[in-house]
């Protein structure tokens, strides 16, 4: 028992370590033109370091381009440590982008997936 227990605490005190090693990039860092794609769409999004509310950012893109892809039309925005959060106007969250080696991936319940890349 003592084992387990041992076990368990090395454990969560190496996932602490590893949740506290991520770095929260900041607005200015992500702001910019960016492509959201999804198989042979595409679209062109703003993010901007303008804030809505609290943590949250402004976007811009097409409003139907973004429907075609996404489940709902993002109007803002907010980094996270391990991605990107597309947002409603007062930040709830309408779909969340994991950071990859190269840009931010999502992976609809269908399995098809989304990517966001920035445009140099």
């Amino acid at each position: 028992m003592k084992k387990l227990i041992i076990a368990a605490l090395l454990s969560a005190i190496s996932g602490g370590c590893m949740a506290s090693s991520l770095k929260l990039p900041s607005a200015s860092e992500l702001s910019g033109v960016w492509q959201l794609r999804g198989g042979e769409r595409q679209c062109e999004v703003v993010l901007h370091n303008t804030p809505l509310v609290d943590s949250t950012w402004r976007l811009d893109g097409d409003a139907q381009c973004l429907k075609a892809l996404l489940s709902d039309v993002p109007v803002g925005w907010r980094p996270t440590p391990d991605g990107i959060t597309l947002t409603k106007e007062q930040g709830q969250s309408v779909v969340f982008f994991s950071k990859e080696k190269e840009g931010y991936t999502l992976i609809l319940p269908d399995g098809s997936t989304r990517t966001m890349h920035k445009q140099s």
